[in-house]
């Protein structure tokens, strides 16, 4: 630890990018999470008493766990269920919906089928780019962009027409040092005499 030794190279300081179930997103599709062990495989079940609607949670679970890091909300079931249902209710920036085709994400990622859009769209929500809310009328789930996730648990989520985005202070780089004194390099505008 301590100061960088001459002749070594930078280590470079890598943000950490927390789990969405770290983020705790708002909501109530967000307090329930099923667990999915690693390498989980809900093959085809030979048992007569169990209908498919009985299977189908433990299999979407383990077709999603891996996207999820293996912490798959409930708002990703529902989720998974509108892709199903071919359309996707979006919340926009005013707080009115519409219902978007999962054909025209389809048509608009140049070859990608179902199951690559479905994918996609699974990632960006399991990344905090898109979140699912229920709401609306018969608190059905729709799905809201988000302007700014939080940087650390705790942190405020931001959607779509929420204000301004926060500032963020420029990076220490914009403003070069001269490496014998310390201190910051004036520069000159074009044209001025020195």
């Amino acid at each position: 630890m301590g100061r960088k030794k001459p002749g070594e190279p930078r280590r470079s300081r890598v943000r950490r990018q927390y789990t969405l179930r770290e983020l705790a997103p708002p909501g109530a599709a967000y307090r329930e999470w099923y667990q999915v062990r690693h390498g989980t495989d809900v093959g085809p079940i030979d048992d007569p008493r169990l209908r498919d609607e009985e299977l189908d949670l433990p299999r979407r679970t383990a077709r999603l766990g891996p996207l999820y890091e293996n912490a798959v909300p409930r708002a990703a079931i529902g989720l998974d269920l509108l892709i199903d249902n071919a359309a996707l209710p979006v919340v926009g920036p005013d707080g009115t919906g519409t219902s978007f085709p999962v054909e025209n994400l389809v048509s608009r990622c140049r070859g990608e089928g179902p199951e690559e859009i479905r994918e996609t769209v699974h990632r960006l929500h399991a990344a905090g780019v898109l979140l699912a809310e229920e709401g609306g009328e018969h608190d059905a789930l729709r799905v809201r962009m988000v302007a700014e996730r939080p940087g650390a648990p705790g942190g405020t989520w931001r959607f779509g027409g929420e204000g301004p985005p926060r500032a963020r202070p420029p990076s220490p780089s914009c403003a070069p040092i001269a490496p014998s004194s310390g201190r910051r390099i004036r520069r000159r505008a074009a044209g001025a005499r020195g």
